[in-house]
This record gives structure tokens, sequence and C-alpha cells, in this order.
């Protein structure tokens, strides 16, 4: 377990994961970037990183829907959580040509997007929000300067 403090808020990551080795520190510091970057304004934010079992679990027992996904983020009021699959970043990393940090990021970028009240449940949502993935991501990448509106 990794604790941050910045900004008025702390960050915990938790590696719930045996496959595959986790820079928790790193984590820490970009996740910390990137809810600077889209304004999250809890005090308290866990990153819970988890397999595709768990994952599917998870899932199933709070969307009702069967298999793993790539992120699930979870509104506590002044706190929330992600959990995200360390699994299904490495698998779409394959897929999608690209690296698992990346992938990974971007779980971390949309499910803040969530909390930060973006929906992808239509076209026009979907849209909007991966519009405000790409700028986050690009402001990750250039050391997490300016606005991601």
């Amino acid at each position: 377990m990794n604790r941050l403090r910045g900004g008025g808020r702390q960050i915990t990551v938790l590696d719930r994961q045996r496959r595959r080795r986790l820079d928790r520190k790193r984590l820490g510091r970009t996740v910390g970037q990137a809810a600077a970057l889209v304004k999250l304004d809890r005090r308290e934010l866990n990153v819970v990183v988890v397999s595709d079992r768990r994952m599917a679990e998870l899932n199933r027992q709070y969307h009702h829907t069967p298999g793993p996904t790539d992120v699930l983020a979870f509104d506590y009021g002044d706190s929330a959580e992600l959990v995200i699959s360390l699994d299904h970043a490495w698998a779409n990393a394959r897929r999608y040509r690209t690296s698992p940090w990346r992938e990974l990021m971007l779980y971390v970028v949309h499910g803040m997007l969530h909390l930060a009240g973006y929906r992808d449940g239509t076209s026009a949502e979907r849209q909007r929000m991966r519009r405000a993935e790409r700028r986050v991501l690009r402001q990750l990448a250039a050391g997490g300067r300016g606005s991601p509106r």
C-alpha cells in the first residue's frame, strides 16, 4: 500500500493482484496529477489494482454484468475509489499496440472523468468523454500542465 498526500488529497494505491509488477509510487504520483487535471474534488482517492478474475466478480456484483471490465469507479461523496484491472490493461495494450502503462493511465483518467460527472451512455456522451480523455492523457504526457476542459 502506498499513500501520498498532495493538493489537499490523500491517494492510496493498493495492489491486489499478483501476476504483474506494479510501480505503486509512480502510479500514485500520476493519479495525483490526473486528479488535479480533471479537477476531482475528492479528499481521498483509493486506487485498487486487481486481476481480471476479481474484476469479473466486482462487475457482476455491482453492475450485474458478466466478465471483467477495465475500470470501476465508486463515488462515496468526499472520497472515491477506482478499481482497475491490470490484466485488462496488459491485454488491451497488446491489442491496441500501446504500452501497458498508457492503457493503465487511460483507465485511471476514464474512471476519474466518471467521478467528475462525465457519462458515456450515448454516442454524444462517449465523444465528449473520449475528447476529455485525450486532453488529460496529453497533459499527463507533457508533465501535467493545463486544464482538461
